[in-house]
């Protein structure tokens, strides 16, 4: 038995740091100032589909096409890559063969 899945994903990932001043006392019991760094992170999953465009008995040799399409959910972001964070979409494909109760994937 074989099959070719498809997955659809979109996610939105941020980073950025801040600094703030910090008063330590040092060994001696003198206060002084120090810079502290504030880690902000923020992730979305804005899909995340999976879906069968083929299963059945072995694909043979040669070019095979499996037309799909996919509506993408009501106001998603667009695609953005920043310097603090991006929004990415992918698709994957792949097919895997059920041999003997195990799998084997390709890409």
């Amino acid at each position: 038995m074989s099959a070719v899945r498809l997955k659809v994903m979109g996610k939105g990932k941020v980073h950025f740091t801040t600094e703030r001043d910090v008063q330590v006392r040092d060994h001696q019991g003198n206060m002084r100032t120090e810079k502290e760094t504030i880690d902000h992170w923020a992730n979305e999953e804005y899909m995340d589909h999976e879906t069968i465009l083929f299963g059945g008995d072995q694909l043979g040799p040669g070019l095979h096409e499996f037309p799909f399409d996919y509506m993408l959910p009501p106001n998603v972001p667009t695609s953005f890559e920043g310097s603090y964070g991006c929004v990415r979409y992918t698709i994957q494909v792949w097919n895997f063969i059920i041999y003997f109760g195990g799998f084997f994937f390709y890409d």
